[in-house]
């Protein structure tokens, strides 16, 4: 019933990352599911979103099963938002690929000269699309739904401070009082 719930794999290992998102994932993928059966039809608004999806794409069943909640979830009528620093190894798995052929909208950032060629075929890029990904500044990309446009992201001062926060930084009261106010005037 929260309007915005986080979940971090932060404190864990890297061996047991992928299990730790694979748990924390299922979870939301049965609360979601309950949600809309609940309501008797897709939920408004909703979205899971996945925050360096790698750890987990990296582990045969945690693809095969990001893949399956890629296809499931619009029957919710929840987004599924995946992103990733490592596009190479992500496009090299099929799930990966169908995930990527899934997707309705589609998010590009700066990109490494090295992931280039992969990226610009695997999304069907021109030169100059290419050359904007390798040149793009911070909050620069390319936005598809059915074509590609340049777009810039910019947080606004509440979002820019509360990205920045950190555990150690901030007291945890301070931070969900911080989380609580932004909340309350979104």
């Amino acid at each position: 019933d929260k309007r915005f719930i986080a979940f971090t794999t932060r404190e864990l290992s890297d061996t047991l990352k992928p299990i730790g998102m694979f748990l924390v994932t299922e979870f939301l993928r049965t609360k979601l599911y309950q949600a809309a059966r609940r309501s008797n039809g897709p939920l408004p608004n909703s979205i899971l979103l996945i925050d360096e999806v790698w750890p987990l794409m990296k582990v045969q069943q945690g693809a095969k099963f990001l893949t399956e909640l890629a296809r499931r979830m619009p029957n919710y009528g929840v987004g599924l938002w995946c992103s990733t620093h490592y596009v190479n190894d992500f496009l090299s798995l099929e799930e990966g690929k169908s995930m990527q052929l899934l997707a309705a909208m589609k998010f590009l950032m700066r990109q490494d000269p090295d992931a280039t060629d992969t990226v610009a075929q695997a999304f069907d890029l021109n030169l100059a699309q290419q050359l904007f990904l390798q040149r793009a500044r911070r909050g620069e990309g390319l936005l598809a739904t059915r074509n590609w446009s340049q777009m810039e992201v910019l947080a606004s001062p509440l979002e820019a401070k509360l990205a920045s926060i950190t555990s150690t930084s901030v007291p945890m009261h301070e931070q969900q009082a911080i989380r609580d106010v932004e909340l309350n005037h979104a």
